[in-house]
């Protein structure tokens, strides 16, 4: 990857963490202090607003996620939700969703 190329990947990550926290913001009312924050022991996910989010996640971005795939490491953290979603893009693009 050139350094053109990591730094339009970094901007767009930054931008996708930025959503996703307003998303929890607007839809979940709970603030998140950095895209490293372990989302679960903070207590602003539990099973209720998981599924919440998922939902969100869903309609937002397009794309699907399903729970037979997911793993509590995806969602731990604004960070590896940004990684959950852009896997997610790229599988709904390969397939030709």
């Amino acid at each position: 990857m050139t350094p053109m190329t990591h730094t339009i990947v970094e901007e767009h990550r930054t931008k996708l963490a930025g959503e996703i926290a307003a998303l929890v913001r607007e839809k979940l009312l709970a603030d998140v202090g950095s895209p490293e924050e372990d989302l679960l022991v903070t207590g602003v996910l539990d099973s209720l607003t998981l599924i919440q989010l998922l939902v969100h996640l869903e309609e937002r971005f397009r794309v699907r996620i399903p729970l037979e795939e997911l793993e509590i490491e995806n969602i731990r953290s604004i960070a590896s939700i940004v990684r959950l979603v852009e896997d997610r893009r790229f599988t709904h693009a390969a397939n030709g969703e």
